[in-house]
């Protein structure tokens, strides 16, 4: 809107526009400045992600230094490994999007999941019903899970017997609370998944189960 009204500006001499929304401009650019660096200090960003975080405020479209939509078959060359995909899906979702990140925020209650490294997310639709499946680095650190429930809603994690795919022999939990998002997540020997999102317990642990490199 800013980018608008300071064109309208010089093109039409009508500065109402910029004197309106430069100073809200200014005052949420400042809150954001002030937000992430209290999540750097609150969830241990590293210098890098904070970097990242900042010059997104800066640049037009910054955001895609953070995370980027790549084509499927691209995504293995910028993590690093093959990202774990699923044969099966619900009836009616399609892949909409595959985004990468090197780097992304912790994860998990009060950010106490190590920095998460070499992020693939795969976002499945029907219509305004999302799942995403996402695989991230393990490291050598210990989990908890990623997508855990704010204060007030503790979820109890049931154990989910998964025989096939590359999830097979795996420890996956299965969570759905109120307020929390429906998901079912595991640890192999190098990585940290979730398949989370409009689907019911057993379709989750269905889609796990299909879970396999590509």
């Amino acid at each position: 809107a800013l980018i608008v009204a300071t064109i309208v500006k010089y093109a039409a001499d009508a500065p109402l526009g910029v004197h309106i929304l430069g100073p809200i401009h200014g005052a949420l650019f400042l809150a954001y400045v002030l937000l992430a660096l209290r999540a750097r200090a609150e969830y241990r960003w590293s210098g890098r992600t904070t970097g990242i975080v900042l010059v997104d405020s800066v640049l037009p479209g910054g955001g895609f230094l953070a995370a980027r939509r790549v084509e499927l078959d691209a995504a293995a060359a910028t993590v690093g490994y093959r990202p774990l995909v699923p044969s099966w899906v619900p009836d009616g979702y399609r892949l909409a999007e595959v985004a990468v990140a090197r780097e992304s925020a912790p994860t998990g209650k009060e950010g106490g999941n190590p920095p998460s490294r070499m992020v693939v997310s795969l976002s499945y639709r029907r219509g305004l019903d999302q799942v995403l499946v996402t695989t991230r680095l393990r490291g050598g650190a210990a989990w908890s899970a990623p997508l855990a429930t704010g204060e007030g809603y503790i979820g109890t994690p049931k154990p989910s017997a998964i025989d096939r795919g590359a999830l097979a022999g795996t420890d996956a939990k299965l969570v759905v609370v109120p307020r929390g998002t429906p998901h079912i997540w595991a640890t192999t020997r190098d990585l940290v998944v979730t398949v989370a999102g409009d689907a019911t317990a057993a379709e989750l642990t269905r889609i796990a189960g299909s879970l396999e490199q590509r």
